[in-house]
């Protein structure tokens, strides 16, 4: 334990995420980047900071601090991937620094080290790192919110939920969750007189909001609306009961997904002891379970790993608080379990289930993409998102393979289609329609595929297919998607 009890251990994460950056740098942008960052903050660049909105066409509503930055950054230190990454990389040390900042409150420097190791193995940490997201941005100001509300320092709050609720358009949901937290703690906990909180804490979170607010009223004299954008339409009504339990059930996956599940039933048996600070452990708990609510009742699509990020993050400070006060042979034993599951949740695969971008397995697609740049070269290609982009917006230029975006449900117009478990547009019927009616071919790298599909209105001559069948479990997977939705 020596290693975690020096003082500069932060020196070794940022060799860590400097190592992340070098494998990933020239990776292109890829998912939601390209619809949060690559496409607004390029707007922003190649109208030399002109204008600060994204592309009317592709706009989803997010405020632009984070393609501003990006933008930025592109200005001063060169318009590359290579820079694009950089700035990944240090929002995810920005995400570290902000998660030792609570642990410093709660945790010896020795315990504070190991559960930012955790942290730094957990894959979907890893990921966002390598995703050029705004919501890594997103992550690290509600953390430093949160340091601020348990310090008690009022103006960093207002500085850094301000920040947070000009990064990134669910903020609201976490400012929200953050007030109701702090009412719970102040109100209940330390049975504070609710007309005393308000009038203490009033400002503090309308300021914030006056921000958000005032980002809403600007983004809507410039596109005419608010929240539902109509190219990112996620959900234009509350969501009914079906979907809402479905959601719900998501996120309760989402939470204890890719190795958490043992973080989460130590915090549980830590406060359930009472082996860690109350402040924090009720702040977790009602902020995980309004913020879920709020995603289960408005949204139907948008609830991806990242935005819970945080709270797993908060989990592991509570889990290390109660870890570090066991004996030491037992507590070094536990340490050693909760890392290896950390660090084997970034191999787990799901059979027949859409490849996220929760782990750093999407990157094996880049492979396939190369691959796919010299077989088909020439042709005209069609897909859906995250594949179906122009090059300027995945590798900022325009010297790669073009795949088009198909606008509606029927393929008899489009020449070569391209399915992969990086799609998630393509339904059961689709899948099945391409695999028994066209040819084509399948490329594979891990746990990633694409197939090939060519139209025999188009190609004639070729008769023979070699498109991978899936496996019986990838099967009852994609049935019991195709049932839940």
């Amino acid at each position: 334990m020596a290693l975690f009890s020096a003082k500069y251990f932060f020196v070794i994460l940022f060799l860590l995420q400097t190592c992340l950056w070098w494998v990933v740098k020239n990776d292109p942008f890829f998912g939601d980047s390209i619809a949060s960052t690559s496409k607004a903050a390029l707007a922003i660049y190649e109208s030399n900071f002109q204008t600060l909105f994204y592309p009317l066409d592709v706009d989803p509503g997010h405020p632009m601090l984070y393609p501003i930055l990006m933008a930025a950054s592109w200005k001063i230190f060169g318009f590359s991937l290579l820079v694009s990454h950089a700035v990944g990389c240090v929002m995810g040390l920005f995400i570290i620094f902000s998660f030792r900042k609570i642990g410093s409150l709660y945790l010896t420097n020795a315990a504070l080290n190991m559960a930012s190791l955790m942290s730094v193995c957990f894959a979907t940490f890893l990921s966002l790192s390598a995703m050029m997201l705004n919501t890594a941005l997103l992550v690290s100001f509600y953390l430093l919110a949160v340091h601020a509300l348990l310090a008690n320092k009022k103006f960093n709050f207002i500085v850094f939920a301000s920040l947070m609720m000009l990064t990134h358009l669910q903020s609201s949901f976490f400012l929200l969750a953050l007030a109701i937290s702090h009412f719970t703690i102040d109100v209940f906990l330390h049975k504070q007189q609710i007309a005393i909180w308000v009038r203490k804490y009033f400002l503090m979170y309308g300021i914030p909001f006056l921000f958000f607010t005032a980002w809403l009223v600007t983004h809507y004299f410039h596109t005419g609306w608010l929240f539902h954008s109509p190219n990112y339409a996620d959900a234009d009504d509350l969501n009914g009961i079906a979907v809402f339990l479905k959601s719900v059930a998501i996120i309760g996956w989402r939470l204890v997904d890719y190795g958490m599940l043992p973080i989460h039933l130590i915090t549980a048996i830590a406060i359930w002891k009472n082996k860690t600070d109350k402040n924090l452990a009720t702040l977790l708990v009602i902020s995980v379970s309004i913020t879920a609510l709020l995603f289960a009742i408005f949204l139907e699509n948008t609830i991806g790993h990242r935005y819970f990020l945080a709270f797993q993050l908060l989990s592991v400070i509570t889990a290390v608080q109660y870890v570090s006060s066991l004996p030491l042979i037992k507590g070094n034993l536990l340490y050693v379990a909760l890392l290896a599951s950390l660090v084997l949740g970034n191999f787990l695969v799901y059979p027949g289930k859409n490849l996220g971008d929760a782990t750093l397995a999407y990157r094996q697609y880049f492979a396939i993409e190369n691959r796919l740049e010299f077989a088909l070269k020439g042709s005209e290609l069609y897909s859906y998102a995250p594949i179906a982009n122009a090059p300027i917006a995945k590798y900022l230029h325009n010297d790669h393979i073009c795949i088009e975006r198909m606008l509606d449900d029927s393929f008899s117009k489009y020449p070569v289609v391209l399915q992969s478990n990086v799609n998630a547009e393509f339904t059961l019927k689709q899948k099945f329609f391409l695999r028994e009616n066209w040819v084509g071919k399948s490329y594979e790298n891990g746990p990633v595929y694409v197939n090939v599909f060519y139209n025999p209105a188009f190609y004639p001559n070729i008769k023979h297919s070699e498109i991978r069948q899936p496996t019986g479990i990838e099967k009852w997977m994609e049935q019991l998607k195709a049932k839940l939705q």
